[in-house]
């Protein structure tokens, strides 16, 4: 028997509620309580169903075999993933949308109004929303939890700003396998570029960065370039697997506290990778998506000839 991992969302209240694995793709049917049926209606809706295996098809067929060192095929790829995605995503959308603006118990358009977005949707909007509906539905957890989670984003916003390209660095220090203490501002000062990328061992996206990073180093390094890797690894084991497993050869520290360490609130960090690229002055030149796969070497072939 092959283990299924599978993240299956729903809303737990006091109520009969059922979840059905129709099969090993992740297609599951949900019979749950009141809020849960109209919060997820969407989901019975046949075009929906139609249209998410659709997606999931597409995606599959993509990206699997595909090299993922060919630019050309990997842009076609995740452009034929959007177009099927992009239908999916606005069903869900029109739905929560539908629940804010027609009769429904508060709690359940308390519970669409974190889901929906729209571009002017702002975090002031989604907090005044949360404001309006607490009143009518009194103590709830899912309320009480998403304003503390909401105003931890703003001030990360606030935080993202002040290390936008063109700011200066702010310090990061940690230890490295050794127990030696690593300042990214030694590195700044003693190099022409530095990267410094946040990551971490169950990071997906982080771990699939690591092979341009390596290419970067080998082509860059002997011209000035220098990485700092700040792991956010709950566990030293795990990072230190990781990173026998990855065999990187630049410095490379562990700091305490995952997300919630000062210096990595200071940054705004939200998600990672986060990744920056820092000249010698101390300014930040370059971030996050201009440092990823293709870009990378494209953004450093600008400033490391």
């Amino acid at each position: 028997n092959s283990k299924l991992h599978l993240s299956v969302p729903f809303i737990l209240e006091n109520d009969d509620i059922s979840i059905n694995i129709l099969d090993t793709n992740g297609n599951v049917d949900i019979n749950g309580g009141k809020t849960h049926n109209i919060v997820y209606s969407y989901e019975k809706d046949p075009e929906y169903k139609k249209l998410e295996l659709e997606r999931k098809r597409v995606s599959k067929e993509q990206f699997t075999g595909l090299d993922m060192n060919d630019e050309p095929k990997v842009e076609a790829a995740r452009k034929k993933v959007d177009a099927a995605a992009n239908p999916v995503y606005k069903i869900k959308n029109e739905a929560f949308k539908n629940i804010l603006n027609t009769d429904n118990p508060p709690i359940a358009k308390a519970i669409a109004s974190t889901m929906y977005s729209a571009k002017d949707y702002t975090v002031d909007k989604v907090m005044a929303n949360l404001e309006k509906y607490k009143k009518e539905v009194g103590t709830s957890e899912y309320i009480t939890y998403y304003e503390k989670m909401m105003n931890e984003v703003k001030e990360m916003e606030s935080n993202a700003k002040t290390v936008e390209v063109g700011s200066s660095f702010k310090d990061v220090v940690g230890k490295d396998r050794d127990g030696n203490e690593i300042k990214l501002s030694d590195l700044v000062a003693k190099n022409k570029y530095t990267i410094l990328e946040f990551w971490a061992s169950w990071c997906g996206p982080c771990r699939g960065e690591i092979p341009n990073l390596k290419k970067a180093y080998a082509k860059y390094n002997g011209k000035g370039l220098e990485i700092l890797s700040v792991s956010l690894d709950a566990k030293e084991s795990a990072w230190l697997t990781a990173m026998d497993d990855e065999k990187t050869t630049w410095p490379s520290v562990l700091i305490d506290g995952e997300f919630q360490n000062p210096q990595v609130v200071n940054y705004g960090i939200t998600g990672i990778p986060a990744s920056y690229l820092i000249d010698q002055n101390g300014k930040i030149v370059a971030s996050n998506y201009e440092l990823r796969e293709f870009d990378l070497d494209r953004t450093l072939s600008k400033y490391l000839k």
